[in-house]
Order: structure tokens, then sequence, then C-alpha cells
């Protein structure tokens, strides 16, 4: 699978469209930065993306208190534990490392936050045996919270194989329907 480097876009379309729907301006403006975030962050070659959203009435303190590095061995699986870095742990720049099991493969990544705003989105990169590039973001939509949850994953081409694509991506699918399932027994 390769990532394309090349986007084509009509930009008078595009700014009327979006002058014209702020409810739109924001959803592409958030694809946008994704998507530019994600193709500097990934090499070209074997990658896998994964996004997925949900809107819930759980309170935005309670989903966020699962988004960091202390609860992700709780609802994803292929990280058994972490251990960190850094003396600080829930900003920019704090690392940790982080161990796990996909597919047959022992891995282990050295994981740092590159984007943490409070109740509104954390960002790390993993580098290791596999590259992961993870955001989750959260909004409120009336009386609900909006998450949405992108993973970028680059496999090296020697690890990469239909088996390992298949084992990662039934992981993120779990790991996100344990997600919602954990947000919501804490609500």
């Amino acid at each position: 699978m390769k990532v394309s480097k090349t986007v084509s876009i009509d930009i008078d379309l595009l700014q009327r469209t979006l002058q014209s729907n702020e409810k739109f301006s924001e959803i592409v403006s958030l694809a946008l930065e994704n998507y530019l975030f994600f193709q500097r962050e990934t090499e070209e070659g074997n990658t896998i993306y994964f996004t997925r959203n949900f809107k819930t009435k759980i309170p935005v303190h309670i989903i966020w208190s699962l988004i960091n590095f202390e609860n992700i061995s709780k609802w994803v699986k292929m990280i058994d534990k972490i251990e960190y870095l850094t003396d600080y742990k829930k900003r920019k720049g704090a690392k940790c490392k982080l161990y796990g099991k996909v597919g047959d493969i022992e891995r282990t990544s050295i994981a740092e936050i590159i984007e943490y705003r409070k109740n509104e989105r954390f960002v790390y990169r993993a580098q290791g045996d596999f590259t992961i590039v993870s955001s989750v973001a959260i909004r409120s939509v009336g009386n609900k919270n909006e998450i949405n949850f992108i993973a970028v994953i680059g496999l090296s081409k020697e690890l990469a194989s239909k088996e390992l694509y298949h084992d990662i991506y039934s992981n993120l699918n779990s790991a996100f329907g344990l997600f919602e399932k954990v947000a919501s027994t804490l609500s």
C-alpha cells in the first residue's frame, strides 16, 4: 500500500463551501490538519490508516481520563504496559516506553506526546518496531461530545504481511469498541 504525496483541491470551490457552512468548515479543517500532519509523520510504504468517530453524552473529564498512557493498556490490548521516561506525564514532550505484542511479534517502542490540549486533543508518536502516529480529538456538539480517533501505523517491509495488517486492524477495532465500553461504564 502506497501513501499518496499529491492532493488536488479546487480552492475556489472549497473556499465557497467553507464560507457557506461553518460546520462543514470545522470538519474539513480538522480533516486537512490531520491529513497533512500524518503525511509529514509517516514514511511512504506499508501504512495502515485507522479512523473512528462516535458521539456520546459521557462527560469530557471521564473521556479524557482514559486518553493518557497510564490507561491506554486498559483498552488497547496490543500494549501490555508502559514505563515513563520523563518526570512529567500529561504534556507535550512526555515520553514513555510501550511494551506489547502484535501478532506473534513482541514489540517495544518509545512514545512521545507531540500535542496535548487538555480536554481537546492528544497526539503521540511511537517509534520502534512500528511507527505509530495517533490522535484523539474531543469536541462538544450540542449536548454530546464527539470523539475522533485516528491512527496511522507504518510497517517496515520486512514486517508487513496480510496477517499482520489483519491482526493490527482487528486489534484497533477491538480497542475502539473497548474504549467506548470502558468510557460508558465510568459515566
